[in-house]
C-alpha cells in the first residue's frame, strides 16, 4: 500500500517537474520574443547605410563667413545679431527640412586671403551647406573659384557682379538705383538736359554706363560727363566746365559721402542750385555733412536714392509695417547691443536667408545647383521684409531691384522712433 501511495507520489513529483519545465520554457519563450520586439527595430536601423541614418539625424550647417575683426567688423556688427535671430525663428519653426539649423562661424578678418582660406575651411572640412557672407565686394569675389568647386550657395553683400552662380546679394544692382534716379528726374523734376559727375573708380564707371543708356531711354539729353579722382580736394574745374553747359539736373556718382559732401560745399560756395541726384549723400549722410556741413541738406534739392527699408511716409505710424515689427523682435533678441546694431542693413543678410529657406522648403533640397535655379526661376514671387519684391533673376543675383528703392530729399532729418528717413516717392 505505502508502496503504490510512494509511486503515486513520485509520479506526482515527475508530472509536476514536467509541468514545472514547461511553464519555465514558456516564460523564457515570451521574454525571448518580448526582447526580440524591443531589439527588432534596433537591429533592423543598423542594418541601414551608415550615412543615410547619419544624414537623417544631421544639423544643416549654415557657414557665417563675415569680418567679425579688422577695418569691416563694424558691418559684421549689425549683421551677425539678425542672422542668429532668423536661425533661431527657423528652428523654433521645426527647422528645414524637418533638421535644426546649426551656425558655424568664420572670420574673414576683413583679408582675402584669409577669406579663401577660411571659405576652404567651411567647404572642404566642416562640410557647410550654405554659407552667409562675407560682406565687401573684394573678398565676395575671393572666395568664388572656393564655392563655385564646392557647389555651395553664398549670400555676400557685394554691390559687384561676382563670375560665379552660386553668389547672391541682398545689395542692389547699378542699374537698380539709377532707374528710379532717372525716372524721378523724368517725372518729377522735369528734366530735359542732364550732366553726369563721377569719380573715377570702377563701381562709378560701371554706373555712368547705366546713364548712358536709361537717360536716352528716358526722352532725356545726357549733354555732359566729367570725371574726378577718388576722394578729391578740388572738384572745381569739373563744376564750371558743367556749369557751362547749363543742365537742369546734375548727377553725381561716387562711393563715397565725402566726394558728395564737396559736390555740396563746392555748389554753395559758386552760388549755383540747381538739383542734385546723389545716391552717396543719402546712403552715408554722416560722410556726407561732415565735409558740407549741418545745412547741406537744407536746400531740399539734394536727392537720393535709398532701399526703401530706410524709409518711411508720412501717413505712416512707427511700428506698423512689417518691418517695424523686425525690428521690434530683433531689440527682443539682443537688447544690450541693439543701440549699436545699424538696424537698416540688419535686414540684408536677415532677408537673404529668407530668400534661401524658401528656396529650400520649395525643393525640398539642399543642392547647390537646384537651389539656384529655384530662385532662378521664383526669387521675384518672393518678398523681402520691408515689402518689395525680390528682383534676381537668371541674369541678375542682386536681390534689390527698381522696386526696393526710394527717393528722399533729406536724409539728415531721422525718425526719432524708428530712425528712419521720410521719403518723396511712393507714398
Amino acid at each position: 500500500m505505502f508502496s503504490i501511495f510512494s509511486e503515486m507520489n513520485n509520479q506526482s513529483q515527475r508530472e509536476g517537474q514536467v509541468s514545472g519545465a514547461n511553464s519555465f520554457i514558456t516564460i523564457a519563450r515570451k521574454r525571448m520574443l518580448f526582447a526580440m520586439g524591443l531589439l527588432l527595430p534596433l537591429i533592423l536601423g543598423l542594418t541601414l547605410p551608415v550615412s543615410k541614418v547619419a544624414a537623417q539625424a544631421a544639423p544643416i550647417k549654415l557657414g557665417v563667413l563675415l569680418s567679425f575683426t579688422g577695418p569691416a567688423a563694424i558691418s559684421a556688427a549689425s549683421y551677425w545679431p539678425a542672422i542668429r535671430m532668423a536661425v533661431k525663428e527657423i528652428n523654433d519653426a521645426g527647422g528645414l527640412l524637418g533638421r535644426k539649423v546649426e551656425i558655424v562661424q568664420a572670420d574673414d578678418q576683413s583679408n582675402p586671403a584669409q577669406a579663401v582660406s577660411e571659405a576652404r575651411r567651411l567647404a572642404q572640412l566642416e562640410k557647410v551647406n550654405f554659407v552667409m557672407g562675407p560682406g565687401a565686394s573684394g573678398l565676395a569675389l575671393a572666395v568664388a573659384p572656393v564655392f563655385n568647386e564646392a557647389k555651395i550657395v553664398y549670400f555676400s553683400t557685394s554691390v559687384a557682379v561676382i563670375p560665379t552662380p552660386y553668389n547672391f546679394s541682398p545689395m542692389m544692382s547699378t542699374s537698380a538705383y539709377v532707374q528710379p534716379m532717372v525716372k524721378f528726374m523724368k517725372d518729377n523734376l522735369r528734366a530735359r538736359n542732364v550732366a553726369v559727375l563721377s569719380d573715377n573708380g570702377a563701381a562709378s564707371k560701371a554706373t555712368v554706363e547705366d546713364f548712358k543708356k536709361q537717360i536716352p531711354g528716358q526722352g532725356m539729353n545726357l549733354i555732359m560727363i566729367q570725371e574726378h579722382d577718388t576722394r578729391p580736394t578740388d572738384i572745381t574745374p569739373q563744376l564750371l566746365s558743367i556749369k557751362r553747359s547749363n543742365p537742369d539736373v546734375l548727377v553725381h556718382t561716387t562711393s563715397y559721402g565725402e566726394d558728395a559732401g564737396l559736390l555740396i560745399k563746392s555748389m554753395a560756395e559758386m552760388g549755383w542750385n540747381i538739383p542734385v541726384m546723389s545716391a552717396a549723400a543719402g546712403l552715408a549722410a554722416g560722410a556726407t555733412l561732415k565735409i558740407a556741413g549741418p545745412d547741406a541738406f537744407k536746400s531740399e534739392r539734394i536727392y537720393s536714392p535709398v532701399p526703401l527699408a530706410h524709409t518711411y511716409c508720412a501717413s505712416d505710424k512707427p511700428g506698423s509695417r512689417n518691418y517695424d515689427r523686425y525690428v521690434s523682435r530683433l531689440k527682443a533678441f539682443e537688447p544690450e547691443n541693439f543701440d549699436k546694431i545699424d538696424q537698416k542693413s540688419s535686414l540684408y543678410l536677415y532677408d537673404a536667408l529668407q530668400l534661401l529657406k524658401a528656396a529650400i522648403e520649395g525643393t525640398k533640397s539642399l543642392d547647390g545647383a537646384t537651389l539656384v535655379g529655384w530662385m532662378d526661376q521664383n526669387a521675384t514671387k518672393q518678398l523681402g521684409t520691408a515689402g518689395a519684391p525680390f528682383a534676381s533673376t537668371t541674369g541678375s543675383h542682386f536681390m534689390m531691384g527698381a522696386d526696393s528703392m526710394a527717393i528722399v530729399k533729406r536724409p539728415d532729418l531721422v525718425r526719432q522712433a524708428d530712425k528712419l528717413v521720410e521719403r518723396v516717392t511712393g507714398c
